[in-house]
């Protein structure tokens, strides 16, 4: 027999319980199929580690049933979890039994389940076809000369059976510490990127998706390097490459089911990767916040802040007096021209004023396009004008309102075309909600995608709208993290345009990377995310469309809000940090969002208010009937706007009053 298992005591003792679930009867045809001294759980969980080769030999000669084959490799490949088993002949789940190979059981919900333990699947990996990067099945493949290099390399017992080596390595390997250990073998920690990369795609991806030099032995010297791939590259990848392989962080897998070779990061590892990954993007998301914080500047120079509500104020009064019409629900040309010439801002000042207002509501349209008030139009206009902001904010995050603020988010983050047109039909076609952000186009399906990729036309509705709902949350969270950080800066200070767009990247990559702990923890539903990986955010194509989208947020929604002013080169900003701080989306907690702040600025103690929910807040108000002598204060109620603009023909408007001939 094989030496007491001290190396992998939780593996052992889960294969003798299970084989202790089986009936006398059952386990005696066990003992005597595989040569077991005894028909006790642990003598025949002994035969098996003793000797696997003679266990793959027995099941190889007694299952006997393709059908049977394939119900045992898809137990393996989800080994420990519950499998319908229903749908295989009886006769088939008996034989089965009779070799220890399944014990089903009707779950609560009256289905016949059944399951295998690891120690199972590590016996069959050798004849299993397909792939799961757990390590049961990673080790199970490998022979027993290179498990023994391995467990060297890990100060991890060698000695028994090819088996005792397997599962000691996947006990070792499950270890919380054991991340930190292979850390620091490492000669630059910069390397883990690799295993990283890997991460991104759902654990497991091919080879060259990660490198550009493949270590296959077999293949031609032409054949292994990427094209134009310089000789000092090839080298220091093929030396990281071999590193992470040695070690066992990262896994080489040839399947006969796969035309290229793929690379795996064990699941066991899973958790430990995503936590150091996130914790250094946490560091740097932080560290763009303090280079921000510091580049506060005063500059003598008059800023006056827009006022949305004041122009939306007008924009109602002259509806009420004239017809304004949309051209396709967007203001035409002849609406801008006559804003333009009762102002002095341009047409790119109204689109975005206009635009949300019909988005918030606080606008509308007839049959025939003309503008009307909107059904929220008194609500929203007659808030003070934090709670106004806010709101308007909120919309924004949750992707209600200022769409225009983003025309460049698809391309910055990524967000795969094909994939967003599909959904969009499909949200569409169910008459469920559509982020406005979502009418904006993405990217090419072959240059962006994280998690588990596939082509688009593969994904089942049901697949896609859970992949909507990450997709959402993930958008939510950059604009939500980016807007506690904007309003923790000193207030009212000019900051480079550079230094904000570096903080929405690296906020994006910490939110991006964050979001795969909903991958990596539920590895069985193979989710894509149609977004580009967080490792690519920073490099110059989505630096330059990151910039794109922090333009975009300045004037078509910070700059209308009167929360920024951009400098004549528009190089730098003036920002007003105090009305960026919103309450909390459905569905977020204010305690998990304060907890991420203060995990981010290793703070325990950050005292970080969120407001409350938004109300209709108290603000002065004039005697409506005193003649104005300079014109129309549009901070007033909209009833007392009205009166006072009552059969009047407004000449200008200078952001905050109306004057008339």
């Amino acid at each position: 027999m094989t030496q007491d298992p001290l190396n992998h005591r939780r593996h052992f003792s889960a294969l003798v319980e299970y084989l202790d679930e089986f009936s006398e009867r059952q386990r005696q045809l066990m003992a005597t199929a595989y040569g077991a001294p005894s028909a006790f759980a642990v003598d025949i969980a002994q035969t098996w580690f003793a000797d696997p080769e003679a266990f793959l030999a027995v099941v190889d000669k007694k299952i006997g049933s393709t059908q049977a084959w394939r119900l045992l490799e898809e137990m393996a490949f989800e080994h420990d979890l519950p499998v319908e088993v229903d749908w295989i002949a009886k006769r088939f789940r008996t034989r089965l039994a009779d070799l220890g190979l399944l014990n089903a059981q009707r779950a609560d919900n009256k289905v016949l389940e059944g399951y295998v333990p690891a120690v199972i699947a590590a016996l069959l990996a050798p004849k299993l076809r397909g792939v799961r990067p757990s390590l049961p099945i990673l080790l199970g493949r490998k022979s027993h000369a290179e498990l023994l290099e391995l467990a060297r390399a890990n100060d991890v017992s060698t000695s028994g059976s090819k088996l005792d080596v397997v599962m000691a390595l996947s006990e070792h390997f499950a270890l919380p510490e054991t991340v930190d250990a292979l850390m620091n073998r490492l000669p630059d920690p910069e390397w883990i990127a690799a295993a990283m990369m890997v991460l991104e795609l759902g654990g497991i991806c091919y080879w060259q998706e990660i490198f550009g030099y493949d270590l296959d032995t077999n293949i031609g010297e032409e054949r292994k390097v990427v094209p134009l791939m310089r000789s000092h590259e090839r080298d220091e990848e093929r030396h990281i490459a071999e590193t992470l392989v040695e070690i066992g962080i990262l896994y080489r897998v040839e399947d006969e089911d796969s035309p290229y070779p793929m690379v795996a990061v064990p699941e066991e590892l899973w958790t430990g990767l995503w936590r150091l990954g996130r914790g250094w993007l946490l560091e740097w998301t932080a560290n763009t916040f303090y280079a921000l914080s510091d580049q506060a500047m005063r500059k003598v120079v008059a800023v006056e802040p827009e006022d949305l509500q004041a122009a939306l104020k007008l924009v109602i009064v002259e509806a009420e007096h004239q017809k304004l019409a949309l051209d396709e629900d967007e203001p035409s040309a002849a609406m801008l021209a006559h804003f333009e010439a009762i102002s002095d801002r341009a047409a790119a000042y109204w689109e975005p004023v206009l635009s949300i207002g019909l988005e918030m509501r606080v606008l509308d349209d007839d049959p025939h396009q003309n503008l009307l008030p909107g059904v929220e139009h008194r609500t929203l206009l007659d808030m003070n004008r934090a709670a106004f902001i806010r709101q308007a904010l909120m919309e924004w995050c949750t992707g209600f309102a200022a769409s225009k603020a983003d025309e460049h988010l698809g391309v910055a983050i990524g967000l795969d075309d094909s994939w967003r047109e599909r959904v969009l039909a499909l949200l569409i076609e169910r008459e469920e909600f559509v982020p406005l952000w979502m009418h904006y186009e993405g990217v090419p399906s072959n240059t962006t995608g994280a998690g588990c990729l596939r082509n688009i036309e593969d994904g089942v509705d049901e697949m896609l709208l859970m992949e909507m709902g990450l997709t959402n949350g993930f958008v939510w969270s950059i604009k939500l993290i980016w807007l506690d950080l904007l309003s923790m800066i000193e207030a009212e200070r000019w900051y480079t345009i550079g230094a904000l767009t570096e903080m929405f990247q690296l906020t994006a990559c910490m939110a991006m990377f964050s979001q795969l702990i909903h991958l990596l923890e539920h590895p069985h539903f193979s989710f894509y995310l149609p977004l580009q990986r967080a490792s690519f955010f920073t490099d110059a194509y989505h630096g330059e469309q990151f910039q794109s989208w922090v333009y975009d947020v300045l004037r078509n929604l910070f700059i209308p809000l009167g929360l920024a002013v951009l400098s004549e080169d528009e190089e730098s900003v003036w920002i007003d940090s105090k009305n960026l701080r919103i309450e909390s989306p459905t569905g977020w907690p204010d305690e998990q969002r304060i907890e991420l702040l203060r995990e981010l600025l290793d703070d325990d103690k950050l005292d970080f208010r969120i407001p409350s929910a938004t109300r209709p807040g108290l603000r002065s108000v004039s005697n409506a009937l005193e003649k104005p002598e300079k014109g129309v204060n549009l901070s007033e109620p909209i009833d007392v706007v009205r009166k006072q603009l009552k059969g009047k023909k407004v000449v200008r408007f200078d952001g905050h009053k109306a004057f008339f001939a």
